[in-house]
């Protein structure tokens, strides 16, 4: 490697202001990008547990679910 390709690479000495800013902008714009991108990933998943199951267990309807309307109560007999 040359001297003056060390001297660039250095602390970045050889580069004009310039093209620093637009490095640092570019930088700027992706990191941004990334955290957008995190954040849509994360809502779409928090939606999708929160959206109520359409589908019953096994493809049987009122599997689990409680009866609707008034229910008499249950009479427990003890034997002594």
């Amino acid at each position: 490697m040359s001297n003056d390709a060390r001297q660039k690479n250095y602390k970045h000495r050889g580069l004009d202001s310039e093209e620093l800013r637009k490095r640092r902008e570019d930088l700027n714009i992706t990191l941004r990008k990334q955290k957008r991108e995190e954040q849509h990933f994360k809502r779409r998943n928090l939606a999708s547990t929160n959206e109520p199951e359409t589908t019953t267990p096994f493809g049987v309807s009122g599997a689990g679910t409680q009866p609707s309307g008034p229910s008499e109560p249950v009479k427990i007999q003890y034997q002594l």
